[in-house]
């Protein structure tokens, strides 16, 4: 796990906390939460955007590298949600792809109500899936585009 600063842990906290709760079934609201939580572009950028803004409080520095900085962590930390969209994209590829996996800890209803949901979402977030790498791959071994 990477070393976040406090400011980042919380911010990764909501984005997966917000993330898990576009979703109803349990699976899937508790493996994005899991997913998006761990992934280490997000952390990575994340981090780095709470840093920048550090780097825009500390009364150290001129206004041109707060102000620099302070740009720098907003730019960055706009590109969250299109890193999430992404995660989340992979993580139910997974569900959908591998459904059977599900069956030690769900019963079979939830499964397929879970991949019921996921492919809602993946048909809403096609770009996402295509961005992810998921889209060839879901189009060719599921029916997840054919709607």
């Amino acid at each position: 796990m990477r070393d976040l600063t406090r400011d980042a842990r919380k911010e990764v906290n909501s984005l997966s906390r917000e993330a898990a709760e576009q979703f109803d079934a349990p699976l899937l609201h508790n493996t994005v939460s899991d997913t998006v939580g761990e992934d280490d572009e997000l952390l990575h950028v994340v981090d780095v955007a709470e840093r920048a803004h550090a780097l825009a409080e500390d009364r150290d520095q001129s206004d041109s590298i707060r102000d620099t900085a302070f740009g720098a962590g907003e730019d960055l930390l706009q590109e969250t949600d299109a890193i999430v969209d992404e995660v989340v994209a992979g993580e139910l590829a997974n569900v959908v792809l591998d459904d059977d996996a599900w069956l030690d800890v769900y019963d079979a209803d939830r499964v397929a109500s879970a991949v019921d949901e996921a492919t809602v979402w993946l048909r809403e977030h096609r770009d996402a899936a295509e961005r992810a790498g998921v889209e060839d791959i879901l189009a060719e071994h599921t029916e997840v585009f054919e709607a």
